[in-house]
């Protein structure tokens, strides 16, 4: 493999096979041997991938709208749009300490739920109506699993902290 010459953007560990992001490629494989992922999730250029998560398959997520996931075969996409422009999806969050749900950031329009892990089905939270989180840019989040407590780290709506309680995230800006 010749070297990653654009940036790597994210890296998950799958039982010993690393997925890495590095600008509008996915690449798979170990450490010094990783190679292009195809057939799978391409990108086109159009837009870098926005994640990848690993729990009991591996998740990868797009700025182009698209969800995929990958359990020895790759599922995907779902395609997501918003008033007909797709959803520009960033980091994914592993919160199954407190419930089943897998969730994913976007660049504007909140986050969304992947219900009980699948990507095909999907809730868009928080409303739009109520909260300055929607508008933000979520580049990341921190799960604090011993406080049950998701951080969501924007740009443009600061900082936010939710509770899980009652099979809902209670969010706060700190």
């Amino acid at each position: 493999m010749s070297p990653i010459n654009v940036p790597i953007t994210d890296v998950e560990d799958q039982a010993g096979t690393l997925w890495v992001i590095a600008g509008p490629m996915l690449y798979s494989g170990s450490l010094g041997s990783l190679t292009t992922v195809l057939p799978g999730p391409t990108n086109p250029g159009t837009y870098p991938f926005g994640g990848l998560l690993y729990t009991t398959k591996l998740y990868v997520s797009n700025k182009d709208g698209e969800l995929w996931s990958y359990n020895g075969a790759w599922a995907g996409p779902t395609s997501i749009d918003v008033d007909g422009e797709a959803v520009r999806f960033t980091r994914f969050v592993d919160v199954t300490a407190v419930s089943t749900d897998v969730i994913v950031g976007t660049e504007g329009t909140g986050y969304y739920e992947l219900i009980g892990g699948d990507e095909t089905n999907t809730v868009r939270r928080p409303d739009y109506n109520i909260s300055g989180l929607y508008k933000g840019a979520i580049n990341s989040f921190f799960f604090d699993t011993a406080e049950s407590s998701l951080f969501a780290c924007t740009t443009g709506a600061g900082l936010w902290r939710a509770n899980y309680t009652a099979g809902e995230w209670l969010w706060f800006q700190e």
